[in-house]
């Protein structure tokens, strides 16, 4: 009788043994939520920045393709660009001639996914007649 006791208090687990083990488990499957937040806000930022700097580059090739004998002098925009995902992007660019180049400065304002500071990327370029 006592050898039937023995064996039946070895089988299965104890209470101590479950609670640590959920305990474990909680915390992992808490870091692997959050590890996949984080990157999902990293996956946002990277696309936002992506997608200022085709903007930006877009508006610089056009403007070289105006021609350097049709580029006018001065300041221009803000234009407005709506992006696949909605998101909105102003598009300002400075023309400034010195002698025979004309300097082409691009600037594009946004404000990235969950943030309230506004801001910029700029490009730049120089054309020589």
């Amino acid at each position: 009788m006592s050898r039937e006791n023995n064996q039946m208090n070895q089988d299965g687990f104890t209470l101590i043994e479950v609670m640590i083990t959920l305990f474990v488990l909680t915390f992992t499957i808490g870091g692997m939520a959050t590890f996949n937040i984080t990157m999902a806000k990293y996956n946002q930022t990277a696309t936002d920045s992506t997608t200022v700097s085709l903007i930006a580059q877009q508006k610089l090739e056009a403007l070289i393709n105006i021609g350097y004998e049709s580029l006018d002098s001065g300041s221009f925009g803000p234009e407005a660009y709506i992006s696949k995902n909605n998101k909105s992007f102003d598009v300002e660019w400075n023309v400034s001639a010195s002698g025979t180049h004309k300097e082409i400065n691009v600037t594009v304002f946004y404000r990235p996914t969950g943030q309230k500071k506004i801001r910029n990327i700029k490009l730049k370029t120089t054309l020589s007649s």
